[in-house]
């Protein structure tokens, strides 16, 4: 499982041009890497965003263009599209959207890496918060955390 994932992730940074020779071979001022680094954590998901995240506090290891590019990562995570939102509350949900809430906002409150808030109002009048996961989330996590334990079983060698 571990190894598919691995491949997605090189997959990925190979995708936005994080692997590729030529780019560490440009100008200075011509590579887009702090941009291609942050879209390649977003792609990977959560785990990968969290990464972004702490790593966007780490002046001491970055530089200030990671930095400002990986800082983005804080506030701007891209929410689910509606569909995704009304397939998660019907499989949650035992009954139907209009017997639970006189009133729910498709738009989202807040979106971040693991999930999204959404107001809502429950047929008692009641005004709730509801959280949504992102879609297959915990496997995602779980196949992350055993492709890092691995990786991290590496790092010993090369320090």
């Amino acid at each position: 499982m571990a190894s598919k994932r691995l491949r997605h992730v090189l997959k990925v940074f190979s995708s936005v041009g994080l692997l590729s020779y030529r780019e560490k071979h440009l100008p200075q001022d011509q590579q887009t890497t702090p941009v291609k680094l942050r879209q390649a954590f977003e792609q990977l998901g959560p785990s990968f965003v969290k990464i972004g995240q702490i790593l966007s506090t780490r002046s001491d290891l970055l530089s200030e263009a990671y930095i400002r590019e990986l800082s983005k990562l804080q506030s701007s995570v891209p929410p689910l599209n509606k569909e995704e939102v009304m397939t998660a509350i019907r499989q949650e949900l035992p009954t139907d959207l209009s017997e639970v809430f006189v009133d729910f906002s498709k738009e989202p409150l807040a979106s971040g890496s693991v999930a999204q808030t959404h107001r809502a109002r429950l047929l008692s009048g009641q005004e709730v918060i509801i959280k949504i996961q992102r879609p297959g989330i915990d496997d995602i996590v779980n196949e992350d955390i055993q492709l890092l334990i691995k990786l991290a079983r590496h790092i010993p060698k090369y320090f």
